[in-house]
């Protein structure tokens, strides 16, 4: 009896110091280790959550996020984490998950080696490869009605803390409904259409600003344009954010612009996936033409307004 009491003893107090033994092996780690690791946890819920673990209460770990900044998860609700300890996270390296508001895209570049697709109402699609962490080139086709393919690059610099300048030239290929690339031969329905865009972004992911101008030439019809946009965005919440842009274009013939305007909800399914929902609202000009004498003369008369729902969608791999 006294032989069995003592192996049960014995077992308990081996228990005691290794649960011990690993606590302190944990809390060191954490403590200590945190500044050279990065942690990859996965829930049973099936997201996935990438950084450096920060805290350890015995209940909830603490995890500091680059793409989603800190976040609480329980440990009731951890599948698995794993670590890899030659990883050094950067603090100049900007993840791009927030490459665009809606329409208007940010100053924000997708890392080196990273892939990146987008989508607006899954008639437009983009595919995006960061060749570094400044520079990317992008491939894409668009509504078949305007611009079915397209090619673009992307560059991106850092200027000072929480501000980047940005430049994105891209070629569209325009379906040609005026009939200039044809002849009683041979017709060639597409046509090129050019486009330079410059933003600067002001913050970081979570809450930022960005002011952009784009510049437009249509060389069949030897026509030129420009316009801008102003987007801005805040995280309300770990995964979700708000943001609004607005955004207008001028035609230098007749100098009326077109306007459009938008309020957007981010989704953060998980830090590589993000659902962009919200109303779209473009100002359509209606234009009333008058003969003065010798000539028609175009006038705005007024501005047509639909309100439009957006949905848009982009993943990292």
């Amino acid at each position: 009896m006294m032989k069995s009491i003592y192996a049960i003893f014995f077992t308990l107090l081996i228990s005691c110091i290794t649960i011990s033994t690993t606590a302190q092996e944990n809390e060191e780690y954490y403590s200590v280790q945190k500044t050279d690791s990065i942690a990859k946890i996965k829930t049973l819920n099936g997201n996935v959550f990438v950084g450096i673990i920060t805290a350890d209460n015995g209940k909830e770990i603490t995890l500091e996020s680059n793409s989603i900044g800190k976040i609480v998860i329980p440990k009731l609700e951890i599948k698995s984490i794993e670590y890899d300890k030659n990883k050094i996270p950067d603090p100049d390296r900007t993840e791009a998950h927030l490459g665009e508001y809606a329409f208007a895209p940010t100053a924000f570049n997708i890392p080196k080696n990273e892939v990146a697709f987008h989508t607006h109402y899954f008639a437009y699609i983009d595919f995006e490869i960061g060749l570094s962490d400044n520079f990317s080139v992008d491939v894409g086709a668009s509504y078949p009605v305007f611009a079915p393919i397209f090619v673009g690059l992307k560059t991106s610099a850092k200027l000072a803390d929480k501000v980047r300048l940005g430049l994105k030239i891209n070629a569209y290929g325009m379906i040609d409904y005026w009939g200039n690339q044809s002849n009683n031969f041979i017709e060639i329905p597409l046509t090129v259409v050019a486009t330079a865009n410059g933003m600067i972004t002001l913050g970081d992911e979570d809450k930022n600003l960005t002011l952009g101008g784009i510049f437009g030439y249509l060389p069949t019809l030897n026509l030129t344009g420009y316009g801008g946009y102003l987007g801005a965005f805040k995280k309300i919440k770990p995964k979700l954010g708000i943001g609004s842009e607005v955004l207008f274009g001028i035609e230098n013939d007749n100098n009326i612009g077109s306007f459009s305007v938008a309020g957007l909800a981010k989704y953060y399914r998980t830090p590589s996936k993000i659902w962009t929902f919200g109303i779209h609202a473009p100002f359509i000009p209606d234009y009333r033409w008058t003969w003065n004498g010798t000539t028609s003369v175009q006038s705005l008369e007024r501005y047509l307004v639909i309100p439009l729902p957006y949905i848009g969608y982009r993943v990292m791999f």
